[in-house]
């Protein structure tokens, strides 16, 4: 059979890769299995009849929010994994970002959920920091840098990106449990007016650089305005700085659906969560590519240069 060589022990030893031949990114998922195999099969990475990785050397980047709206999530988290294992076997490589819908589990906000039972009979010990689950999850990047693209599910303000190393073990090391438990009443603010006592808590809280209503790297909105709205943050500038900070081209974010995989600052910023799963709005699957200095859309049958569509 295949060796199972396990991925980096750490989350931050996937930060930063040289460019492959090819990489290929892929927004959130929402537990759609379908969606995820039907990308990854018209981006040749996967053979869902042999069920296995068919896509060489490349690197394959999901952006995050692979959990909750829809009821596929522990299979789509069985594929990644084995997919991690036999890519790494092909020379290729598959990076699985953290998306706010995976912090939601950590932190015990199942308020998205759909399938409460799927992970057994309580979520939120399945997904407490520390457990087998979260422990796989702290193998996810916030921030990976791949060739000279930035990948991360919602965005990163210049003050993120100055410090994408120490983001990253933060996240690990907190999912992991090893931050010490919470024995005072915390409140985590959420919109959804959810709040923990000691009793609910994860064992330990989240870094202050992913909470929710700061410019998280999971659950800034800063990114999605850019298209019609310059007035608002991070304008322009911001976002070159990022880029130079992070010595990168571009930056490939999630979070904000699109309708249709799209470019804002003439390439600097791709947006590619499409709300392709069915639990969201179903829509035709999209991927974005990335070969040298040239950028593709890919659909079923099609190969679009990103240069011709930068809106949708």
């Amino acid at each position: 059979g295949m060796a199972c060589r396990l991925p980096g022990a750490s989350a931050f030893a996937l930060a930063r890769l040289p460019a492959p031949s090819r990489v290929v990114a892929i927004g959130d998922i929402h537990g759609d299995l379908n969606a995820l195999i039907n990308c990854l099969e018209f981006s040749d990475l996967y053979s869902k009849a042999k069920d296995c990785w068919t896509g060489g050397d490349a690197v394959l980047v999901q952006t995050g929010d692979v959990l909750d709206r829809g009821t596929d999530e522990p299979a789509i988290l069985e594929l990644l994994q084995k997919l991690k294992l036999q890519a790494a076997e092909a020379g290729g490589k598959v990076i699985t970002l953290l998306g706010n819908h995976e912090y939601l589990n950590c932190v015990a906000d199942m308020t998205f959920v759909e399938d409460l039972d799927c992970f057994g009979e309580d979520r939120v010990e399945a997904f407490r920091p520390g457990s087998p689950l979260a422990r796989q999850l702290a193998d996810w990047p916030v921030v990976a840098v791949v060739g000279d693209t930035a990948f991360c599910h919602a965005g990163l303000t210049l003050k993120h990106a100055k410090r994408v190393d120490a983001i990253n073990r933060r996240a690990a090391k907190w999912l992991r449990g090893e931050d010490g438990p919470v024995t005072r009443k915390v409140r985590l603010e959420s919109n959804r007016g959810s709040f923990y006592t000691h009793n609910d808590l994860p064992k330990s809280l989240p870094p202050n650089e992913l909470r929710e209503y700061t410019p998280s790297p999971l659950f800034t909105r800063w990114f999605g305005k850019l298209i019609d709205y310059s007035l608002y943050y991070p304008p322009r500038e911001e976002l070159c700085r990022v880029l130079r900070v992070l010595n990168v081209s571009r930056m490939v974010v999630g979070h904000d659906i699109e309708p249709c995989i799209s470019s804002d600052c003439e390439g600097l910023i791709f947006k590619i969560d499409i709300g392709m799963s069915s639990a969201i709005y179903g829509r035709a699957g999209e991927t974005l590519e990335i070969v040298g200095n040239d950028v593709f859309i890919l659909k079923e049958g099609e190969r679009i240069p990103a240069k011709q569509r930068a809106r949708c």
